[in-house]
């Protein structure tokens, strides 16, 4: 009696060679297929990759005090942003990392759009700020120097110098804007200045621009315990109408207007002074003329260029 059993082998045999051939091209799919699923490291072994190579690259935190905060799936570009947090000194500390679909690669910084124009989304949240603001030039000028500044701040002294000789060289090209950021930590009468400053603008923002040098100028000499006074005779000789002056410093509305600056500040990413917008583009610290003036050529060019490329595109329309 012969044994009735299934196999391979008896299966097989039934086959033509095309079926065996791809029949085992099925089996050679189904198991590449499973040692790829099975080599594919999980979301939380790549979450420690990160975390050990962060340890390692970046910073001396602890491994178990450095955490993954964002782990967001990867994008059409087949990037996956990643944003870790762990403290340095102290101080909570967060960096964004972009790490390639197969996980191998990994890269640090601001993913951005490339594109002609990278400021743009920076200008749209600037201009409500910029209509706030007090301004030095023509609303329709080529180039928007936004100012982040305390009155109190030496850099931001001296760079005011710099920004008056640009205002002079480029008098229909640049609208300066003037925001306040003052660092009430490091800077006692900085706040008081800044509310000053505003009222004065309130009144009339020519003379708020005859007012801020003028706080500059006598920067050094102005003391926390008698900062009120020494801005007060700084706003009327600039012009600004005492009982209005009077009124305007002690209201909530002028605390509110520098505390929505400092808050649109923090939104653009601003954390010091002075902190400067050209066109959108930021530019920290108290940079030298040369430097801004090579910023501002390159804004002007670029507008000059966009302006040519529009009436060129009309002139094919007609």
């Amino acid at each position: 009696m012969t044994l009735q059993h299934c196999s391979y082998k008896s299966y097989l045999a039934k086959l033509s060679t095309a079926q065996i051939f791809r029949f085992i091209a099925i089996l050679v799919l189904l198991s590449s297929g499973a040692l790829a699923q099975q080599s594919a490291p999980g979301d939380e072994q790549i979450k420690q990759r990160i975390r050990e190579f962060v340890a390692r690259t970046v910073t001396l935190a602890p491994l178990k005090d450095i955490q993954i905060v964002e782990f967001s799936a990867p994008d059409n570009g087949g990037l996956r942003k990643v944003v870790v947090s762990f403290l340095n000194n102290e101080e909570a500390v967060s960096k964004t990392f972009y790490v390639t679909r197969d996980n191998n690669e990994i890269l640090e910084g601001t993913l951005q759009t490339l594109t002609p124009d990278p400021w743009k989304d920076i200008r749209a949240k600037l201009e409500p700020m910029i209509q706030r603001g007090p301004a030095n030039g023509p609303a329709g000028a080529a180039v928007s120097v936004v100012e982040f500044s305390d009155f109190e701040c030496p850099f931001c002294r001296r760079l005011n110098v710099t920004l008056e000789q640009l205002n002079k060289q480029h008098p229909s090209q640049i609208r300066w804007i003037f925001l306040d950021y003052p660092l009430v930590d490091i800077h006692p009468w900085a706040r008081a200045a800044a509310i000053a400053g505003d009222c004065v603008a309130e009144q009339s923002q020519d003379k708020f621009w005859l007012f801020e040098p003028m706080i500059y100028e006598h920067q050094q000499g102005i003391k926390p315990e008698t900062a009120s006074e020494q801005l007060r005779s700084y706003a009327l000789a600039a012009g600004a109408a005492p009982d209005k002056y009077n009124a305007c410093v002690q209201s909530p509305e002028a605390a509110n207007r520098v505390n929505t600056s400092i808050a649109q500040g923090k939104s653009l990413g601003v954390s010091g002074t002075p902190t400067l917008f050209v066109n959108g583009r930021r530019v920290v610290g108290g940079v030298s003329l040369d430097a801004l003036e090579a910023a501002i050529t390159n804004e002007l060019e670029l507008a000059q260029r966009n302006a040519l490329a529009a009436g060129e595109y009309r002139s094919t329309k007609k």
